[in-house]
């Protein structure tokens, strides 16, 4: 027949056989074709799946695809290992170590700067965490820690042992030789020491992150601060408002009594002298009648 209807099923192997009723010529629930696994083997394992592309289940962190003509043939598969991701992945975290503690001692700085005019007058900056013995002993904390060494199931005890230490300005380094050695001859020992010092620096890190941390406490305490003196300022203002409001009152009853005074006295001159005298804020004036 020139035409032909065509089923095929979407995922394949034995678990996703295809059946069908029609009632002709086909057949009742029958299989035109049987669906299979890919069989192979691994090692002298037998392994059974139901594809046969981006098998990653078979050995950890390798993926296999078995091409088509594969059937009855074998390979030889060499593993070995590539320490450029961990390699990557250290030299990120050298990065935001030298950050953080760069922007820290920043924070707790004081600056100084001579004015361009007068040099003999020179100008301190505080850093806003000035002094803080908080923030200080973490600065002291994240630099012994690098130092230190650490117990562990592995030969590695400290971190210089694979390539990370401080150099003479308090900069973290990583010798990406040494590292990539360590991983690829040793890569327990490295897992081992590396799981015990981070686990420590990120023990020491909880407490001052989160929402109940050291860092969060003084936010919460500058902002209690911020309340204090804005509560403060305001009463001050008020007082200040009130204070400008009585004298201005106290002004204008002054000039009203000045004016009924000089009222008064020109009255007075009429009665006794046939005079007014007449006062302005510049000057006085005397007019003269009779």
């Amino acid at each position: 027949m020139a035409n032909q209807l065509v089923f095929s099923a979407a995922q394949t192997g034995t678990n996703h056989t295809m059946l069908f009723t029609d009632g002709g010529v086909l057949g009742s629930r029958s299989e035109l074709q049987l669906a299979q696994n890919a069989t192979f083997s691994v090692n002298g394992m037998a392994v059974s799946r139901a594809g046969n592309s981006a098998l990653t289940d078979v050995i950890d962190g390798v993926t296999f695809n078995l091409a088509a003509d594969a059937k009855g043939k074998s390979a030889h598969l060499s593993i070995v290992s590539n320490g450029d991701k961990a390699a990557a992945a250290m030299n990120t975290m050298v990065s935001k170590f030298n950050a953080a503690f760069t922007g820290l001692t920043q924070k707790m700085a004081i600056t100084s700067s001579t004015s361009k005019t007068d040099s003999t007058k020179t100008t301190y900056t505080r850093g806003a965490l000035t002094n803080d013995s908080v923030f200080n002993n973490l600065r002291g904390d994240m630099t012994s820690r690098i130092g230190r060494s650490y117990d562990n199931s592995g030969s590695f005890k400290r971190l210089s042992d694979i390539g990370l230490s401080l150099d003479k300005n308090l900069k973290l380094t990583i010798d990406n030789a040494k590292f990539s050695a360590a991983l690829l001859n040793h890569s327990t020992d490295v897992n081992a020491l590396l799981d015990t010092a981070m686990g420590s620096f990120n023990t020491v890190l909880n407490g001052y992150s989160g929402t109940s941390g050291a860092l969060q406490k003084s936010i919460n305490s500058i902002d209690d601060l911020k309340k204090t003196y804005d509560s403060r300022i305001g009463r001050y203002t008020d007082s200040i408002t009130t204070r400008k409001q009585n004298l201005y009152n106290t002004y204008m009853d002054m000039q009203t009594q000045l004016v009924e005074m000089n009222y008064q006295s020109n009255m007075l001159n009429i009665m006794l002298y046939g005079t007014s005298t007449t006062s302005s804020s510049t000057g006085t004036s005397l007019n003269t009648s009779g």
